[in-house]
């Protein structure tokens, strides 16, 4: 019973609800195949595209530290070529104001005073300059090699100086002459050992010369840079303590020794140094960051953890390293990856809501389409019930009638072509009725005719066959006369052959009604 039930359920006897039923599930089953599939879809991609944008959340965000410490590098490098320039102008610019004191000595005493005072008093007057800085000095030496004055070095006085050598085993001397010797001025660089850090110092030595044009005498001022230095490095350091950017970073500086420049966006002043005096964690960091900077030319990243601006825990965080190899100075910036988390996070949010929208919009879209399948079947399903309701009737009318289907009234097309085909059938069944009562009629005219016609035959056939039986009774009768019998006998013949004609002619006429007549 339960299966009848579950058949009729199935297969309906009805077409019209076998089709809307089948309609129905194969949409409803189509329907959720497809919302399945791009909620799979649009899962799959909300995860890849929430990976990727994460994944290039991260990268850009490294982009971006690494452009600013390659931007902090730039601006080094220029102030550090601005400070050599500014170094070479002030040397330049001693040499100079030395020179022309001198050169207004000796013009004013020429002549006036002997030689040798006046140089004398060319020197007193050159090591009494004052100039920015106390290492900011002057001195005067011969074309020939010979010592004229040195300041702090007064033993340099009148001694042949071809040999003498720097700290690196340079002729200096030697040099500046084989210099002068084409040209009228210049500079003259020397690698030397610093003396204040040759770890972070520049290991240069600066010198200017200039032919004075009497007495054979050239004027010079030799400066190393790490004299200059201390002041470059604080500018450099009170730069980068100023720079911050997105999510609290800022840029910090070390040096490859260990020594912090610029510590948490703060110039250090303390006695810290990460390989020596720091702690554990500090130290750990610090090898990973030297190993990054040298790993590559252009540096390199590395993870660690670090305490916040202000913060005592440590967060994870993400630093880009560069070494700025002419001063080994370690120039950094990074971001904290829980700070990224967050804007990630913002990230993913907007995404699975604009997910939701998109899943929303096609759910919205397939109930749409529903309504609309269930108002088109609904439309089929009266036009077709409505066709249908027309041919039954025309079927059960036509049993006592020859109503015909009015074909423009059907809205299918193949209801038409079969309401043409049984109207063409109710006209022939009319006509070959009306023939039918055609040749019941003739059939009966025929028949009457032919009961007519047998009376008519029974009444001929009687009239010969009563003279004859009666015509032959009287010759039966021995008291005729021979003439009476010959006129008996022809009479008899007579009627027989009457009967033989009518006999003959009722055979014609079954030959000709069997067309075995022509």
């Amino acid at each position: 019973m339960s299966g009848n039930l579950f058949r009729k359920s199935i297969l309906p006897s009805k077409i019209s609800t076998y089709l809307s039923k089948t309609l129905i599930i194969i949409t409803v089953a189509t329907t959720f195949l497809i919302s399945s599939f791009l909620i799979i879809q649009q899962t799959l991609h909300f995860n890849k595209l929430n990976q990727q944008k994460s994944t290039e959340f991260i990268e850009n965000q490294k982009i971006y530290i690494q452009e600013i410490v390659k931007n902090e590098i730039e601006y080094i490098r220029h102030q550090n070529e601005a400070f050599k320039l500014r170094t070479n102008s002030k040397i330049r610019q001693n040499v100079n104001q030395a020179l022309l004191t001198a050169d207004a000595i000796y013009q004013k005493y020429k002549g006036l005073k002997p030689e040798a005072e006046i140089k004398e008093m060319i020197i007193a007057t050159i090591s009494s300059l004052k100039f920015d800085q106390e290492y900011e000095e002057v001195f005067i030496s011969r074309l020939d090699g010979k010592g004229v004055y040195y300041p702090r070095r007064p033993g340099f006085a009148g001694r042949d100086l071809l040999n003498l050598k720097d700290s690196n085993g340079a002729k200096v001397v030697l040099n500046e002459l084989n210099f002068l010797q084409k040209n009228n001025e210049g500079f003259l660089n020397y690698a030397v050992h610093s003396k204040i850090n040759p770890e972070s110092a520049p290991n240069e030595k600066i010198t200017f010369v200039k032919k004075f044009g009497h007495f054979n005498w050239y004027f010079g001022s030799k400066q190393y840079l790490d004299d200059y230095f201390p002041s470059f490095k604080n500018e450099i350091s009170q730069k980068l303590s100023s720079v911050r950017f997105r999510f609290g970073g800022y840029v910090f500086m070390n040096q490859i020794d260990g020594t912090p420049l610029v510590l948490d966006g703060k110039i250090y002043h303390g006695g810290l140094n990460f390989l020596s005096n720091a702690d554990s964690t500090q130290k750990m960091v610090f090898k990973q960051e030297l190993e990054a900077a040298k790993k590559l030319p252009e540096g390199g990243f590395f993870f660690y953890k670090w305490n916040k601006m202000n913060e005592t825990v440590p967060s994870e965080k993400c630093s880009y390293v560069k070494l700025f190899r002419d001063y080994n100075w370690l120039i950094g910036a990074g971001f904290y990856l829980n700070d990224i988390k967050q804007s990630i996070e913002k990230q993913q949010k907007a995404l699975f809501q604009e997910q939701e929208n998109n899943i929303l919009m096609v759910l919205l879209i397939l109930i749409a389409l529903l309504f609309l399948e269930a108002f088109i079947i609904n439309r089929f399903n009266k036009k077709y019930n409505s066709d249908f309701g027309r041919f039954f009737n025309f079927f059960f009318s036509s049993q006592t009638s020859f109503k015909q289907l009015t074909v423009s009234e059907l809205h299918f097309e193949e209801f038409k072509r079969a309401a043409v085909a049984a109207n063409n059938m109710i006209r022939q069944r009319e006509e070959t009725e009306g023939r039918l009562i055609e040749e019941e009629k003739k059939a009966k005219e025929s028949d009457r005719l032919k009961s007519a016609f047998l009376a008519n035959m029974s009444h001929e056939i009687r009239t010969p066959m009563n003279a004859i039986i009666g015509f032959s009774e009287l010759l039966e009768d021995d008291t005729q006369d021979e003439t009476d019998k010959a006129v008996f006998v022809r009479l008899i013949r007579q009627n027989g052959e009457m009967l033989l004609n009518l006999i003959n002619d009722i055979i014609d006429i079954s030959k000709i009604e069997a067309n075995l007549l022509s």
